[in-house]
């Protein structure tokens, strides 16, 4: 058994004369069973300059050690402590050196050519943030890009475009983001901890003028929530709050008192036994239920200088008004 290959200061193949250098950051969180299939499929990629960074969430099964031993080209970053998927993401950010960072799931298969595509796409002037085409390991579609409704809950896509095409963000399991644009726009939000943090990214990038896309000739295999769905009520708690906090602070203030006044009717909807509204859209979230809908809303009420600030910061960069994205379909409804 070799090292993977996919270290710190190399990849699959030659890296190319002027090939910018990709950080690989992975977040793990008792994911011991899944790196060793996502470590070595990036053993195999075409790309040939990469670094390879596991950050460990507070891990309890030997993660860091297993990592170290079997895989010791792969930098590791242990944080002690559990800081969700925006902290480790973004202390994996802080200790790479790469121009393009490409934030990766432990519960990920990648193909050989998968970040070939990705980085064309960025170095080339395309797009600033990128998707690959994500795929259950049974080979349907698990996501092709996730968009917002008129209410800014979130869903995602199962058409696959024919080419590289806009999405409103780019999925957390493979996102390729520029350095500095990562950087512009704070990391993901921590605040966030889990749940959303892509979406909200997107849609920052978007509102200042930058364009995000799917890769679809770039496939990667998703298990899919499989670190998250060993806390389901939390990962409850946590969408909801975040769904209403980039309704406050990513949406103008019109579109804002849209959007809250169509969740408060949803929730009240799914209480009463009713059918929420967008029930129907293929990959949507479900409205929380009207206990999570309050805890999340008490959360806001105690955070709300924080929401404030943030959304302060959001008008004072927007460049591109919720019209415009509507007119791209990129918010539906």
């Amino acid at each position: 058994m070799g090292d993977g290959g996919a270290g710190a200061g190399g990849g699959g193949g030659a890296a190319a004369v002027g090939a910018p250098l990709v950080s690989i950051i992975i977040a793990n969180r008792n994911g011991r069973g899944l790196l060793e299939e996502c470590l070595s499929s990036l053993a195999g990629i075409t790309y040939g300059n990469t670094e390879t960074i596991v950050v460990d969430d507070g891990s309890s099964d030997g993660s860091a050690e297993f990592v170290r031993r079997r895989f010791p080209r792969v930098a590791v970053t242990e944080l002690g402590e559990n800081r969700g998927f925006a902290g480790a993401n973004n202390a994996g950010a802080g200790a790479a050196r790469g121009e393009i960072l490409l934030f990766l799931n432990n519960d990920t298969r990648v193909t050989p050519g998968f970040l070939d595509g990705l980085v064309r796409e960025i170095a080339g002037g395309g797009a600033d943030i990128c998707q690959s085409l994500l795929l259950r390991p049974d080979g349907t579609v698990d996501s092709a890009g996730d968009f917002i409704d008129a209410r800014g809950v979130a869903f995602h896509s199962t058409a696959v475009p024919e080419a590289t095409a806009p999405i409103l963000s780019a999925r957390g399991a493979c996102m390729a983001v520029r350095r500095g644009l990562f950087f512009e726009l704070g990391g993901f939000d921590e605040r966030f901890f889990a749940s959303f943090e892509d979406v909200d990214m997107g849609w920052r990038a978007w509102i200042r003028g930058r364009r995000v896309a799917v890769v679809p000739g770039s496939v990667v295999y998703h298990r899919g929530s499989a670190t998250v769905s060993a806390i389901p009520d939390r990962m409850k708690f946590h969408g909801s709050k975040n769904m209403m906090v980039m309704v406050m602070t990513n949406f103008e203030a019109s579109h804002c008192a849209r959007g809250v006044a169509s969740l408060l009717l949803s929730v009240l909807a799914r209480g009463a036994g009713g059918s929420p509204a967008g029930a129907g859209r293929a990959g949507a979230l479900r409205p929380p239920s009207p206990g999570t809908a309050l805890r999340a809303a008490w959360w806001i009420a105690r955070n709300l200088p924080y929401v404030c600030r943030k959304r302060g910061a959001v008008r004072a960069a927007r460049r591109v008004p919720t019209s415009r994205l509507k007119s791209l379909n990129l918010i539906a409804g």
